[in-house]
């Protein structure tokens, strides 16, 4: 009697594959959750305004004198009127970027205090201004914490206070902008603000793991070739690689700030070929603001090599007098 062959089952061999790959689902499902309840920075923004003494010179000098400080790069006042300090209608405020010092973008804010008739305070932020080791202290919160001490300070100086940021200093100064401290606050001068790096590896060290991702490609300490002796005396060249995910904590803050509620006057200063900071996210960012008084201006050649620091003695001369 004939039979026609029955065509031969897969089953057999298909369920070895649908074994493989739940196992890679359970696998890959690990693995994520492991990723993302790694380690990451901590953004803390439960911090205060401090008690300033009366007399504060004396309170920088005894806060300041506890590091081991760079000449050059420690908090300073510059009173309008030294052999008569007072009070003056406005102060100026500068917070600079990240590695950098006071000597940032100097002259710049002297001559804008010049121009006022402002006295002036020059912050430093923590960690900066010292050695390698010591960019890796710093917790977001304490770079928060220095930009309200600064503008104390400043409202200590002057009736109205005007704050100059540069990159990482002016992503702070949009922060400070936003908080209720802020209420004598005349005007923003934000030089090439820091609203996401152009490096998108560093992106990734805000989330999960940033330190050891940071650790894995870069190494334990991130350097870079200084300009001229001057710029090695003004700038962190090397630090800590723990220090950029304490960096984009920052920013990461900054990114979910609703810069629609900003009512203070705002100049915003930029170089589309900036090599340092992502320029679509400056003009995107800029758009968002809500002041009607913003102005926002760019330089092809600013005279900075990364064509980041807009104006200074030290890497673009020709262009502080024109900012």
């Amino acid at each position: 009697m004939y039979h026609e062959k029955l065509p031969e089952t897969k089953l057999n061999s298909t369920f070895p594959t649908l074994k493989v790959l739940g196992w890679l689902a359970v696998i890959l499902t690990l693995i994520t959750g492991a990723y993302l309840l790694g380690p990451q920075v901590e953004v803390d923004e439960a911090v205060k305004t401090p008690e300033l003494p009366k007399n504060l010179n004396s309170y920088l000098w005894v806060t300041e004198s506890q590091y081991t400080l760079r000449p050059g790069t420690e908090k300073k006042i510059v009173w309008s009127n030294p052999r008569a300090p007072q009070i003056t209608p406005y102060s100026v405020v500068y917070l600079h970027g990240f590695s950098a010092s006071r000597q940032e973008i100097d002259p710049f804010c002297e001559q804008l205090a010049f121009e006022l008739r402002a006295n002036l305070f020059l912050t430093r932020l923590a960690g900066h201004g010292r050695d390698a080791e010591a960019m890796a202290e710093p917790e977001v919160k304490d770079w928060l914490q220095d930009a309200l001490e600064a503008y104390a300070i400043g409202e200590r100086l002057g009736r109205k206070v005007i704050v100059v940021g540069t990159s990482t200093g002016a992503t702070l100064a949009l922060w400070l902008a936003l908080r209720e401290e802020a209420k004598n606050l005349q005007a923003l001068v934000l030089l090439s603000p820091n609203f996401s790096p152009r490096n998108k590896l560093a992106g990734l060290t805000a989330g999960p793991w940033g330190d050891q991702i940071m650790r894995l490609f870069v190494g334990t300490h991130r350097e870079f070739m200084p300009e001229s002796p001057e710029h090695a005396r003004g700038w962190t060249t090397r630090y800590r690689s723990e220090a950029i995910p304490t960096l984009m904590g920052l920013v990461k803050l900054v990114e979910r700030l609703k810069l629609q509620k900003l009512t203070t006057p705002t100049f915003m200063a930029y170089s589309p070929n900036d090599k340092v900071v992502d320029v679509s996210r400056i003009e995107q960012r800029f758009a968002e603001l809500g002041t009607l008084l913003k102005v926002l201006v760019s330089y092809d050649e600013p005279g900075d090599p990364s064509y980041h620091v807009l104006a200074g003695r030290i890497l673009s001369p020709r262009n502080t007098e024109v900012l």
